[in-house]
């Protein structure tokens, strides 16, 4: 069961309306709609106000799929394995070092994180479209001439719609 779909049952367990949710979770209604269809997938804060809102603990969004525990890992769903005919990885990637700003006790953690305008445009699109995640992760992991394969293809797909 996904995410959307154990989130609407609990919801229509307790007899509420997507606007009821939205309220007791401190959340917009449209989050609340997007996350029940999963055009949306809800970030780790939006996941623990659901939970509190809902009296019930995180896990209680978990499905046979990773994805939720991804979410409370704070992190991408990346496999552990790369791809057949992905190159070697290089060396790990360690995360940036980022400040952090505390609003107050009752609000999230909210950090900071300079991004090109391209960075915040993929992460956009990735929040608005969580089903191409699967995508950008394989892309990355894969090997230089299969990406090159790729984007050969995205090039004939765009001339053709010309």
């Amino acid at each position: 069961m996904s995410v959307g779909s154990r989130l609407v049952e609990l919801r229509k367990e307790r007899g509420w309306t997507q606007s009821k949710l939205a309220e007791m979770a401190h959340l917009s209604a449209s989050a609340i709609a997007m996350y029940e269809t999963n055009r949306r997938t809800p970030d780790p804060a939006a996941l623990g106000k659901l939970s509190k809102a809902l009296g019930v603990p995180k896990n209680a969004f978990a499905s046979d799929s990773p994805e939720v525990d991804s979410l409370e890992a704070g992190g991408l769903n990346v496999p552990s394995k790369p791809a057949p005919d992905a190159a070697p990885a290089a060396a790990p990637v360690i995360p940036a070092q980022v400040p952090e700003t505390h609003v107050d006790e009752d609000t999230a953690k909210v950090t900071t994180l300079a991004l090109t305008r391209e960075e915040a445009r993929v992460i956009l699109f990735l929040r608005m479209h969580p089903e191409c995640t699967g995508f950008m992760e394989s892309y990355v992991l894969a090997s230089a001439s299969k990406r090159k394969q790729l984007e050969d293809t995205l090039r004939l797909l765009n001339q053709f719609q010309k």
